[in-house]
């Protein structure tokens, strides 16, 4: 962006509160185009429905363009029991919150991916929450979890050293890297789709010129060959889109979310 502006583009890392303090920045900030957050699942589709926000994630934030998704991977250990999906699902059926998932977080991805093949499976899972993933992998591997629906990008090279067994991809394909990794939706479950998620935006009440030469840049910089092919053989699914077409996503995803929240009793209490 920086080349392409003919201005420096600093990037400031603002941590903290799964991304809410960062995306709170930004939220009331000037809107001038000079300040853009990457925004992520939680501040904007999961957390307004479980916590009380300091700021509203559709009026305060203007949608520039979406930049990517990441899938998460279902994994067992290497000897699991559980050859397939459906070898997992038939025995949390028969054994309701007995079968064992970490995460990392309330209302994090994983428990989310969770949550929503739970309720499409009609079965329990039994969420074992973690500060972080390092400590959720090692009880995984070492037979106090029974499962992870972990990013892939991490799951992938452990998958691919036979460390771990994959049992299938949460996006709505399968993935390019990983062609033998089935997506849940090919069990049986169509429409199942989730994972991580990444978009630029900026504040509210930024002109409409201003997104849209943002929105021209971005998504030109995503269809570069380099950067596409760097991304995909990470896992990365490129998603440039149109401002409005982000924004339709964001209200479809905390809709989707809203129902696994409620059906799930997710509270940020936990």
């Amino acid at each position: 962006m920086s080349s392409r502006l003919g201005q420096q583009v600093i990037v400031e890392n603002r941590p903290g509160a799964n991304g809410l303090i960062g995306t709170d920045i930004v939220a009331k900030a000037a809107p001038d185009g000079y300040t853009m957050v990457v925004g992520v699942i939680g501040p904007l589709t999961v957390f307004p429905h479980m916590v009380k926000m300091q700021f509203d994630p559709v009026k305060d934030l203007a949608p520039v363009t979406m930049l990517a998704s990441v899938a998460n991977i279902v994994v067992v250990r290497k000897d699991s029991p559980y050859k397939t999906l459906n070898d997992l699902l038939e025995t949390a059926r028969i054994k309701p919150e007995k079968v064992t998932f970490g995460s990392v977080g309330i209302g994090s991805s994983g428990q989310l991916s969770a949550g929503l093949l739970g309720g499409m499976a009609g079965v329990k899972l039994s969420n074992i929450g973690y500060s972080g993933g390092s400590p959720a992998m090692m009880d995984l591997l070492g037979g106090r979890l029974d499962l992870m629906f972990d990013n892939a990008p991490t799951s992938a090279p452990r998958v691919r050293s036979g460390e771990l067994r994959a049992l299938a991809i949460t996006s709505a394909r399968r993935s390019p890297a990983m062609p033998d990794v089935w997506a849940i939706s090919e069990f049986g479950y169509a429409g199942y789709e989730a994972g991580s998620w990444f978009g630029a935006l900026v504040p509210s009440g930024t002109p409409q010129p201003i997104i849209q030469r943002l929105n021209n840049e971005l998504v030109a910089i995503l269809k570069d060959p380099v950067l596409s092919e760097q991304l995909t053989k990470q896992m990365f699914d490129l998603m440039p889109s149109t401002p409005e077409e982000f924004a339709g996503f964001i209200r479809s995803e905390s809709r989707k979310w809203a129902k696994v929240i409620k059906d799930n009793n997710i509270k940020a209490s936990e």
